[in-house]
């Protein structure tokens, strides 16, 4: 956290971030500062919860590598429709685009 901290401050004064000996002014410099600190690192405890929750951690259960997916035959049943019916749509394309015989 002081390493990014470091690298805003450094970028801030890079914009021309001026800090002053004043207390007004070196607060000024403190919130303008802590608003991309801060947002960083809610940043970063997001995609860091994402790959933890990408693991598993944080699921109920046994911890386990692997989890068994039910499969009812009702879903076996539709994807095996849905797979003639896109053979179907494919064999009515093929068909509806053939030349007829006789037009060469």
């Amino acid at each position: 956290m002081a390493g990014r901290l470091e690298a805003i401050r450094a970028a801030q004064e890079a914009r021309g971030l001026v800090v002053r000996r004043g207390v007004g002014s070196r607060l000024v410099a403190v919130r303008v500062q802590m608003v991309p600190l801060v947002l960083g690192l809610m940043e970063d405890a997001g995609s860091r919860a994402q790959a933890l929750d990408a693991r598993g951690f944080g699921s109920p259960g046994p911890t386990t590598s692997y989890r068994e997916v039910q499969d009812p035959p009702a879903q076996r049943r539709l994807r095996a429709g849905l797979l003639v019916l896109a053979a179907a749509a494919v064999a009515l394309r093929l068909w509806a685009s053939w030349p007829a015989p006789g037009f060469a």
